[in-house]
């Protein structure tokens, strides 16, 4: 054993468990994991242990007698259910100099007064408490300006997963409820942003309160993590409690006071009500109907606007990146033309380039609708101002280009027919064999 190892800070609402087993560092593959054995007091474990398997754990003293064999390389702790119990893992958090970082420090900072360790790699925690994370397993991210990996894991019972223990204390507490710190880790690393849909305001940023317990009752509130999330988004929405509480009684799992007392932990979210929204329209909600606009037909037409005369603004081709204003003006003295005129046909032209390489969702609260991002422009010029010109000058590079790639893949093409009329052929050959050896097995028979 390489680390730090003190079986006596091990809290006592561990140890008085049986789900408990032994694991060793092996090689799989390229990687270096801790494998979970079952055990005994004598050391024999040669059989895989399994978290979601209460026969193949076992107690805690069993454990440590079979680490002190010197077979195995720690011992950890299986989470199972009705235990209560959930773990937070942070990896690579304490830097060299034995400091930690800011973003665990904020973490921790929601976990006072519970159990806390460092892990066997000595530059991670990990957090014990009781309750109900809303959501488990990992997020991770590349520490900025490095390849070092940053992550946080969050388990319990549904994750099967074990914990490494150490007794290495970070924070010497008993086990303690911090379901607080659960959900404000759920607000901070899961929850998904959604916009709020514009239909849920009016105009002077009055909520529709009406619309939003619409979208409520198509939502079930028998699902913990729902529950939750609808209650943080309510929150954030700046609605009151009773609101979510009214919805809440529609489960056969409501429990008076529950809401109230659950609202006073939420903080600050990115959770609001667009979330509340995405989830009532996966059961079925829809926004109502809006008036169309009134498109009646005039009764007569104004004045045409002719050439000339209505004093139009100038184009500032500032705007664009160097290499298109740089081609833009070489268009336009060599086209004598009206840079503006140039500009627009050029940001046609690469719109036609790019549009089925970004996509763009044109109704905000229908993200799951989207089209190929296309640039319309009008360009409108007196007969004979060199239109087709300009055309030819900026359509240039691009069929150019598009000519030469041909004839650069003009063999790779080749290549890939041959070989497909050859799998096609092999297919017809193997499919008539097939053919012939079910007839001779009917003949068979």
């Amino acid at each position: 054993m390489n680390y730090p190892f003190n079986a006596d800070n091990i809290p006592l609402a561990l140890k008085i468990r049986k789900q408990w087993l032994v694991w060793r560092f092996e090689k799989q593959g390229e990687r270096i994991t801790k494998v979970p054995y079952q055990t005994t007091s004598q050391g024999i474990g040669h059989k895989y242990a399994k978290t979601n398997d209460p026969k193949t754990l076992t107690d805690f003293e069993t454990c440590l007698q079979a680490l002190k064999s010197g077979r195995f390389d720690g011992i950890g702790f299986a989470f199972c259910k009705d235990d209560g119990l959930a773990g937070i893992d942070l990896d690579h958090c304490i830097d060299k100099d034995g400091c930690l970082e800011q973003w665990a420090q904020d973490i921790v900072g929601e976990f006072t007064e519970t159990y806390v360790e460092r892990s066997p790699s000595g530059d991670g925690l990990h957090i014990w408490c009781s309750g109900v994370p809303v959501e488990t397993g990992e997020k991770k991210w590349k520490k900025p300006g490095t390849n070092v990996e940053q992550g946080i894991e969050v388990y319990c019972h549904r994750s099967a997963r074990y914990f490494t223990v150490t007794g290495d204390v970070v924070s010497n507490f008993e086990i303690t409820e911090r379901q607080p710190g659960l959900d404000w880790v759920y607000q901070q690393y899961w929850a998904e942003q959604y916009e709020e849909p514009k239909q849920v305001r009016s105009a002077d940023g009055e909520l529709d309160s009406e619309l939003i317990c619409k979208a409520l009752d198509y939502i079930p509130a028998d699902n913990y993590k729902s529950w939750i999330v609808i209650g943080m988004a309510l929150k954030a929405g700046g609605l009151d409690v009773n609101v979510w509480e009214t919805w809440s009684q529609k489960s056969s799992k409501f429990e008076s006071g529950l809401c109230t007392k659950k609202w006073a932990t939420f903080k600050d979210s990115k959770v609001g009500l667009g979330i509340l929204f995405s989830i009532a329209k996966q059961h079925g909600f829809r926004f109502p109907e809006q008036e169309p606009p009134d498109w009646t037909k005039p009764e007569t037409f104004g004045e045409p606007l002719l050439f000339g005369e209505i004093e139009t603004p100038e184009i500032n081709i500032d705007f664009l990146p160097s290499w298109v204003k740089n081609y833009v003006e070489a268009v336009a003295a060599h086209t004598q033309t009206p840079p503006g005129a140039v500009a627009m046909l050029a940001l046609a032209i690469l719109g036609t380039c790019v549009q089925k390489r970004f996509e763009v969702s044109p109704y905000q609260d229908d993200n799951s609708y989207t089209e190929p991002l296309s640039i319309w422009c009008l360009v409108m010029l007196p007969p004979a101002s060199r239109k087709t010109a300009i055309l030819d000058a900026l359509r240039s590079p691009v069929v150019s280009w598009e000519r030469d790639k041909a004839v650069e893949l003009q063999p790779e093409i080749s290549k890939q027919i041959t070989e497909r009329n050859v799998m096609v052929s092999r297919i017809q050959e193997l499919t008539k064999q097939a053919a012939r050896a079910e007839q001779l097995g009917e003949e068979d028979e």
